[in-house]
């Protein structure tokens, strides 16, 4: 019938973050800084990062990028993970966000979706 069907796995209890921070032109920015708890497991769905300004974003997990995005005036980036990316106990994940040198000062919003689910 030419419908797509996109597997999402759904299991675990739901788990979000969200940041507003003031952008810093031209400098590299720490949005979200985090530790999987031990006993869980964290599938990572997507990020959303809204601003209005002209830069990019990256989620690193430990030390290494697994994804990155570019944002422009007034839109949403939206970086999905389709299946979900599992992050392990333990692991650091970051993300990060840069803008142009001479952007104005304005807001950056981040969001994160995952589900948890315990070993």
């Amino acid at each position: 019938d030419g419908s797509v069907v996109i597997a999402n796995d759904s299991s675990g209890d739901p788990y979000y973050k969200d940041v507003v921070q003031n952008v810093d032109p031209g400098n590299e920015q720490v949005l979200i800084s985090e530790i999987v708890p031990a006993g869980l497991v964290r599938f990572v769905r997507q990020i959303i990062v809204n601003t209005r300004v002209t830069g990019a974003f990256w989620i690193t997990l430990d030390g290494n990028i697994v994804g990155s995005g570019r944002t422009g005036p007034g839109e949403s980036s939206i970086m999905p993970f389709l299946p979900p990316r599992p992050f392990s106990p333990g692991a650091v994940y970051e993300v990060r966000f840069s803008s142009r040198l001479n952007a104005p000062v304005q807001t950056v919003e981040c969001y994160l979706q995952a589900s948890d689910v315990a070993q």
